[in-house]
């Protein structure tokens, strides 16, 4: 830990937190998911994984235009949008009854992780230099896979007795690291950007 803190900035480091907490809990739900809506969709296998084949279309979608969206309003402001998104679509799962609404809870927060993903990878191209970011990518693949590895076991206990508090976790955790996005990371922007707002405002 302390060698973390010695090597990397503060923006760097609530990064590898964030990766570690939100991988967590999204790995809790993996399976769990899946298992959850089947049972409340009565058991049809069929809409389940129609449902759940929307996020993947949505994340294909909306990657397309995140980036130049991500360029023209800042890194910080998207990825708070797309967790913000995810913790909404998450935390609604739970009042959920119908295939609608489990359909538009899921492409939102396929939506929300097609922002928050290239944001979060520019704004750390943005904040690190050119050699280092290759480690630094490798290091958030590392969180993510201990986030892989300990969320479906938090998720198997829970599951057992309250499947629901699942998705009040995820929300909880997305909503707080939104919280410490706002607050503690720097917004970058990139100089094209910065440039044109100035051109355009003049």
């Amino acid at each position: 830990m302390n060698y973390l803190l010695l090597r990397y900035n503060k923006p760097i480091f609530i990064r590898l937190c964030g990766e570690l907490l939100t991988r967590t809990t999204e790995s809790m739900l993996a399976l769990i998911m899946i298992i959850y809506v089947n049972k409340m969709l009565n058991g049809n296998v069929i809409i389940t994984m129609l449902i759940f084949g929307l996020q993947p279309l949505s994340d294909i979608l909306f990657t397309v235009i995140a980036g130049g969206i991500t360029d023209k309003y800042g890194r910080k402001k998207i990825m708070l949008l797309g967790l913000l998104l995810q913790g909404v679509a998450i935390g609604s799962f739970v009042f959920a009854q119908s295939v609608f609404i489990f359909a538009l809870l899921y492409v939102i927060n396929g939506i929300g992780r097609s922002l928050y993903i290239p944001a979060q990878r520019a704004q750390i191209a943005d904040l690190t230099k050119q050699e280092q970011q290759a480690e630094i990518f490798a290091l958030l693949q590392t969180m993510g896979a201990i986030g892989s590895v300990v969320g479906p076991l938090i998720g198997a206990c829970f599951y057992n007795t309250h499947p629901e508090y699942l998705f009040i976790v995820q929300s909880v955790t997305l909503t707080i690291y939104a919280v410490v996005v706002w607050t503690q990371l720097p917004e970058t922007v990139p100089p094209m950007s910065k440039s044109k707002q100035t051109v355009e405002a003049s």
